[in-house]
């Protein structure tokens, strides 16, 4: 796939391994395994778990004190990538990333609801010099058309699963290029999705790292059998036809792959809907 993209511009793909814990204790110890095992990158949420019912000074002190505390551990040659999942309202970002610009994080991800463009434009704008990623939920090129316009963000997370499939990812990425914004894949996880995020991350000149799950590693000789094994932190180009995956669906099993019951809504204590506004 990637010959018919166009060819190569890299040997092979960095990865970004998603780190699942939460609080400062921790992610340091995950982040100390993932730095050992081979990864230049790792992503995580350092908000509190009670992050909705939180006064602002707390939300700012404990989500620093989670990154400070990954920052020490993994030391200044690794890159640091702030998912905060779409949980603040804008005037909580505005408190919580400047925090966190300390400790020179590659990306904040997502900090607010991607209901408006313009609100996570107008983020990423007012973000103090602190790199802003948006895009993993956004469908189509003229989404990402309007958020690069508006000057945010300095990141698009297109997903291949999510953005039209490779072609219109391509695209996307081009006019993040004319943009100056870099690509950091989005993989909304499994082995087909990773393989083909490795097809558009090696054609593509802005490409910066492509995320990544233990899961894959778990099911690289599952039915969807990739060719490639991924080498510390990074992912060989495929040599082989097509995606570089072999299916064998014959007897497979169904696998969770969300992690949590998608009708489980998180709720404030005043039982409300968690989710920013």
């Amino acid at each position: 796939m990637w010959q018919l993209l166009g060819g190569q511009v890299r040997d092979r793909i960095r990865l970004h391994l998603l780190l699942p814990g939460t609080g400062a204790e921790a992610l340091a110890s995950q982040a100390t395994a993932a730095v050992a095992d081979g990864f230049t990158a790792v992503k995580f949420d350092p908000l509190p778990a009670d992050y909705g019912d939180v006064s602002l000074a707390r939300l700012v002190a404990e989500t620093e004190a989670a990154t400070a505390a990954v920052r020490d551990t993994v030391g200044r040659d690794v890159d640091l990538l702030v998912e905060l999942h779409r949980k603040l309202t804008p005037l909580q970002a505005e408190a919580v990333i400047p925090a966190l610009g300390r400790h020179h994080p590659l990306l904040v991800e997502d900090p607010i609801q991607i209901d408006s463009i313009s609100s996570q434009a107008e983020v990423a704008r007012r973000a103090l010099g602190v790199p802003v990623a948006n895009g993993e939920r956004l469908h189509t090129i003229w989404e990402f058309k309007e958020l690069l316009a508006q000057g945010g963000a300095q990141y698009v997370r297109p997903d291949i699963g999510l953005a039209g499939g490779l072609s219109h990812c391509r695209k996307i990425a081009a006019l993040a290029e004319a943009h100056h914004s870099a690509v950091v894949t989005h993989n909304c996880l499994g082995p087909l999705l990773t393989m083909a995020s490795v097809h558009l991350d090696a054609t593509i000149p802005n490409f910066v790292v492509q995320g990544y799950s233990p899961l894959d590693d778990q099911l690289a000789d599952g039915p969807a059998r990739a060719c490639g094994r991924r080498e510390g932190g990074f992912l060989p180009l495929p040599q082989e036809p097509g995606l570089g995956v072999t299916l064998d669906l014959d007897g497979a099993a169904p696998l969770d792959l969300t992690g949590r019951p998608l009708t489980r809504i998180p709720l404030r204590a005043d039982g409300s809907v968690a989710y920013a506004v």
